[in-house]
């Protein structure tokens, strides 16, 4: 087994358990980071390889089992660890929450605007002035700006807010997740 071996040695994606194998605590967190494990910062591996991991698992009851070898097992530190993951899972899960909301809002705020541009300005431009040259280009333009409007709230709506749902998805199950430290075999 090699440092960091984050492999799920059990791909049963029907259980919904999902197995770490470590040789120590510190391979769940950067290299780069020697805080206290309460402050430390995730592993990109280990956030990359337990997206992977969870992907098609239910997200009910999801159990996240971590493996480490007997004789580095410390109650103390995986009662923190434990902490700082739920802790992380949850902090992600709360603010791609709000971007994805605040992305939603935003593409219907657009879109509303687009139309309201297009079918108000246009009638109104239309209804209350004498057509000329100069209007006809002032019409143009708005309604040029409408269909932007409105295409871009659109694909806010549908695009822009579904990009994070794999990320939102993945720190729900994960916020939710029960996390136990067992020893290697």
């Amino acid at each position: 087994m090699k440092e960091g071996d984050f492999s799920n040695r059990d791909v049963d994606t029907t259980k919904n358990e999902v197995d770490f194998w470590l040789e120590s605590y510190n391979d769940l967190f950067s290299d780069f980071d020697h805080r206290p494990y309460l402050e430390r910062s995730l592993s990109d591996d280990f956030l990359s390889e337990a997206k992977r991991a969870c992907q098609y698992r239910e997200e009910n009851n999801l159990k996240l089992k971590i493996f480490l070898p007997k004789k580095f097992r410390d109650k103390n530190d995986e009662r923190v660890i434990k902490r700082r993951l739920i802790e992380h899972f949850e902090k992600h899960h709360i603010l791609l929450e709000k971007e994805h909301k605040k992305d939603f809002i935003k593409g219907v705020t657009t879109t509303i605007v687009g139309v309201l541009t297009m079918v108000l300005v246009t009638t109104f431009l239309f209804k209350y002035t004498d057509y000329n040259d100069t209007l006809n280009t002032i019409i143009a333009v708005v309604e040029i700006a409408g269909w932007f409007l409105l295409w871009t709230g659109l694909n806010n709506i549908i695009f822009e807010s579904r990009s994070k749902n794999p990320s939102l998805e993945f720190y729900r199950k994960m916020s939710k997740a029960s996390i136990i430290f067992y020893d290697a075999n």
